[in-house]
């Protein structure tokens, strides 16, 4: 069961920690957010309030680290286990670790960190417990093809936050990870609802999200529509994820949206100039970004597409 905190506890608990571990916690999920001390402290408390908090100078009240949580993106549970773990820097350098191994697709890597750390007690808590199920249930799926015990992992991850009706940015990540394997799985309805969902508790958060997550939905959620034959909300979807990237000045995931939709398009039977257009613009974006394979697969759709025209 989730570890749920009332304000009165948590300043009791609180008071006799060390400060400097809750500002530590603070500061690196700020970092990590790519937001400013004026950013996360607006209407919550002054810019100068939050740099001696961060300093571990000052303990906020109750109320401030509740909305400072929010804001952040995780429940306030989250920054007092951190805080109140001898080796938080430990543990947040791991999770780094594992986000970075799932990124290579170094599954073998995962599995092995997982195993190191599982009976570590500093992975005891809720929170921390939480992230090592969520990614042992990935890698039981890439490694052991398991997808009964893949699911039932994710599944036992979500649980950790379901109870407490506040959707962090970790609880809508590991629903997405849920439709990723029914994706791999090629039960794409369930995907497709999985996705959605996902992108309908975005709308419920109390609190900025990261938006790479929303952007990883709409991909996610438009391949899905794409392998329903459902072209057009395949298309639909790619490009509110291609407008997001650019309303927020970002390319993550840019050059699979606009590939996406060329896809699409193409399986549509759509106008040619404007798939074409598409596929300049992933191929160029893959190039840019040294994602050499990518960029291979994008030149051979233009070069059958120009035979053509």
């Amino acid at each position: 069961m989730i570890r749920l905190y009332s304000f009165m506890n948590i300043r009791i608990e609180v008071d006799v920690m060390d400060y400097y571990r809750i500002g530590m916690v603070i500061k690196e999920l700020r970092l990590q957010r790519n937001m400013t001390q004026k950013e996360l402290s607006d209407r919550i408390c002054t810019q100068g309030q939050l740099s001696k908090i961060e300093k571990g100078e000052v303990i906020p009240n109750s109320s401030t680290l509740y909305e400072l949580a929010g804001r952040l993106g995780v429940e306030i549970s989250y920054i007092y286990e951190q805080a109140a773990s001898e080796r938080c820097d430990y543990v947040l350098e791991t999770f780094a670790v594992i986000r970075q191994a799932i990124r290579d697709r170094d599954y073998a890597k995962v599995a092995e960190i997982i195993r190191n750390e599982k009976s570590n007690p500093l992975f005891a808590a809720p929170s921390p417990r939480q992230f090592l199920i969520w990614h042992e249930g990935i890698v039981t799926y890439y490694i052991d093809k398991d997808r009964e015990g893949s699911l039932k992992l994710l599944q036992e991850a979500v649980e950790i936050t379901q109870q407490s009706h506040v959707y962090t940015e970790r609880h809508i990540e590991i629903l997405n990870s849920i439709g990723i394997i029914h994706l791999e799985e090629e039960q794409n309805e369930k995907a497709v609802e999985c996705f959605l969902q996902c992108l309908d508790l975005l709308l419920k958060t109390p609190h900025d999200i990261d938006i790479t997550i929303k952007i990883r939905l709409l991909y996610n959620l438009s391949k899905a529509c794409h392998l329903l034959k459902q072209y057009d909300k395949a298309i639909l979807h790619a490009r509110q994820g291609i407008r997001v990237c650019k309303q927020c000045e970002t390319m993550y995931l840019l050059g699979e949206l606009y590939f996406q939709c060329a896809s699409s398009m193409m399986a549509d039977r759509r106008e040619t100039q404007a798939i074409q257009q598409l596929l300049e613009q992933s191929f160029a974006l893959f190039t840019m970004q040294e994602k050499s394979a990518f960029a291979d697969v994008v030149q051979k759709q233009l070069d059958n597409l120009r035979q053509t025209i």
